[in-house]
């Protein structure tokens, strides 16, 4: 059944991408990413105790932060709950014994290569 469900979402997917090509000019352009936006504030900024603040702000007005102020505010930007030490314990962890399966709160937690530079 998962492999069904795979399917029709990589399916949905390639609609989706299909239609994005269509955007003919920067006006469809430029509405398509308003909608997004919009989206991902109703959706997900107002659940950001960090991003929150910004949630119906233009995205111009939204601070920009690069690696090392994402890791700093980690607590209150993501949306999950998650704190930072409890997340970077079972990373740390995983990569010591290799068993990547255990979860925090149902979430995945791994640690990542190649975003310091």
């Amino acid at each position: 059944m998962n492999r069904l469900v795979d399917g029709l979402q990589l399916l949905a997917y390639y609609a989706q991408a299909r239609r994005l090509q269509r955007l003919a000019s920067r006006e469809e352009i430029e509405r398509h990413q308003q909608r997004r936006w919009q989206w991902l504030c109703a959706n997900v900024l107002v659940r950001s105790p960090f991003y929150a603040p910004y949630a119906c702000a233009p995205l111009r007005e939204v601070p920009q932060i690069d690696k090392s102020g994402w890791m700093a505010n980690f607590d209150r930007i993501n949306t999950a709950g998650i704190r930072r030490a409890d997340a970077f314990d079972i990373a740390q962890e995983a990569e010591r014994s290799r068993d990547f399966t255990p979860t925090l709160g149902g979430i995945s937690i791994g640690l990542s290569t190649g975003t310091s530079g």
